[in-house]
């Protein structure tokens, strides 16, 4: 009751009493009823003050020489006892229908918009503390939930992320951004049949939505349905003119591709639309895999100026390491942040990378195993495992890691490596033969991959 009045009053809550009747029926009504009479009687009551007070100012000689006061003069007694019936029919009313939902609304929202700020400055640990107060304040909130929800996917915890859009969706069955948000998540986990269904139910309940299309598109690449990619494509670039995040979702869709001049052109029209520091890093990402080093170079300097995760920078300055052939340079710049954000998981994968192809073994493999430690969702981490322990021999774990890797990145060239080694050295022929075809399919020329290639090429000469 006390939330739906200071709606009313504070943040234009008629819509939110409208969707009350529309799902709560005849309980609604009657609220709304006994809301109405209870203005009614409040504003009557007002009224009539104001003219009492005006008997009261003209009567004020007769009190400075102690005229008595007549009873009839007295405010009337019989306008604020139903008023105040009323109002204790409204909080019994509101017990009853919704115990426990007196919610401080201000409050939650005060700590939601700090929360939100501390995200956009990239603080995430105090964000997730702002997001847990503001949904402690407003338990039921879909706000709360979805907040939280971000804020675990930035940290990398995508069980929790996952657990929290999906207490969302129970709250608004039919919130778009909601499912949507539950099928990206599916995705991060490798869940890709689950995540189409998600999105599918998300273009069903917006058609024009091209976000979702893009990624449907991606989903059905990675499951290999591509007539189905290829339609939701076309959506897609139906749908997606003036939607930066819905052509940098088109972008990510040619890259896998590996047409990689489709993938710039939508990636530098996703930059023209929203100018995000995200797409330069992404489009910095498509000049290495190209070997364009220098405007690579600029797209990291253009994030970096723009203000992004500092986090995303030290990764994408330790690729550009890699890429020049200084692996030292790559070390240097991930320990150093590392000491500023010790638990990253991306930035330990990294490390893991540099330090094999340092021959720094169980370095790389110590950094692995931290890296999916921190992020069992980390795709890669277990990929650069798997490198590391196929060159201490332990067959077993290459085997285990290599899987993992290509569950969550199925067209990911060297997961496929990787895992093809492992079942050539197990004396399994024909699967070997299979991986490093599908290697070949997905390759990508690129430094220390390249070496990768010309192992499979003769690899399954030999085989065959």
């Amino acid at each position: 009751g006390w939330f739906a009045l200071r709606s009313i009053i504070l943040s234009g809550g008629i819509t939110l009493i409208i969707n009350d009747l529309k799902y709560a029926g005849l309980a609604g009504l009657i609220f709304l009823i006994l809301l109405l009479a209870g203005f009614g009687l409040c504003l009557y009551a007002g009224i009539q003050s104001g003219l009492h007070s005006q008997k009261w100012q003209m009567r004020l000689f007769e009190i400075r020489n102690s005229v008595a006061v007549r009873e009839e003069d007295a405010s009337p007694f019989w306008a604020w006892l139903p008023l105040g019936g009323i109002s204790l029919i409204l909080v019994l009313f509101a017990l009853l229908l919704y115990p426990g939902k007196f919610v401080n609304v201000d409050d939650a929202f005060f700590h939601a918009e700090q929360g939100s700020s501390k995200l956009d400055e990239f603080k995430y640990e105090e964000a997730m503390d702002e997001f847990k107060i503001s949904s402690a304040i407003w338990q039921d909130s879909v706000m709360a939930h979805a907040n939280l929800g971000l804020g675990y996917t930035a940290l990398d915890q995508y069980d929790q992320a996952l657990s929290e859009f999906q207490a969302a969706l129970e709250i608004a069955p039919e919130s778009v951004i909601a499912r949507f948000l539950v099928g990206l998540l599916k995705t991060y986990q490798g869940r890709f049949a689950e995540a189409i269904e998600e999105m599918k139910i998300v273009v069903e309940q917006n058609p024009q939505f091209g976000f979702a299309h893009a990624a449907l598109a991606n989903l059905y690449y990675q499951v290999d349905e591509n007539e189905l990619s290829e339609e939701e494509l076309q959506l897609a670039l139906k749908y997606s003119e003036a939607d930066a995040q819905a052509n940098s979702m088109i972008a990510t869709y040619y890259f896998q591709k590996r047409d990689f001049d489709k993938a710039e052109e939508y990636e530098l029209k996703a930059i023209k639309i929203g100018n995000q520091p995200n797409d330069y890093l992404y489009l910095a990402r498509l000049y290495l895999y190209q070997n364009k080093i220098e405007q690579a170079e600029k797209a990291v300097n253009e994030a970096e100026n723009l203000g992004t995760d500092p986090v995303d920078i030290y990764s994408a300055k330790s690729n550009l390491a890699q890429y020049k052939g200084d692996l030292e340079g790559s070390e240097t710049v991930l320990l150093a942040a590392l000491e500023e954000y010790p638990n990253n998981s991306d930035l330990l994968s990294d490390l893991s990378f540099t330090y094999f192809h340092l021959g720094r073994y169980d370095d790389a493999i110590r950094t692995a195993e931290s890296a999916v430690k921190v992020n069992p969702y980390n795709s890669i981490g277990y990929i650069e495992l798997a490198y590391a322990y196929q060159k201490q021999g332990r067959l077993e774990e290459v085997l285990s890691a290599a899987q993992k890797g290509v569950e969550f990145l199925p067209k990911y060239d060297r997961s496929h490596y990787i895992l093809g080694l492992c079942y050539m050295e197990s004396g399994m022929k024909e699967d070997a033969i299979r991986e490093f075809e599908l290697f070949l399919d997905y390759y990508i020329d690129r430094p220390y991959v390249r070496e990768d290639k010309a192992r499979v090429e003769e690899y399954l000469e030999q085989l065959r």
